[in-house]
């Protein structure tokens, strides 16, 4: 899976774990917990491919973590419109931006 982490980031273009987690590998899904046994080490090469300072990264790490938390809140929930609104209490991450 670790290619699959450096090809994603170096010939897709991915730029935040959540994509790499959900989209590029799926690993969010085919996982226990959202991937999150897996998640230092996946954010730990995005760091060095990316170039990330070390706030960086513990910003994506916790933007993923609140959101996996977020998700597994929402599948709680009674009804589509409570999962929702618990869903959506997770903070999204500011997009990356050059300095």
């Amino acid at each position: 899976l670790r290619a699959e982490v450096i090809f994603a980031l170096r010939a897709e273009g991915a730029l935040h774990l959540d994509d790499l987690m959900h989209r590029r590998t799926r690993i969010s899904y085919e996982y226990a917990n959202m991937g999150a046994a897996a998640l230092e080490e996946v954010a730990a090469i995005a760091q060095d491919e990316l170039g990330w300072t070390l706030a960086q990264r513990d910003a994506e790490v916790q933007c993923y973590l609140a959101a996996a938390d977020a998700y597994e809140a929402a599948v709680q929930q009674s009804d589509d419109s409570a999962a929702s609104d618990v869903r959506l209490q997770a903070k999204e991450l500011i997009p990356l931006h050059s300095n």
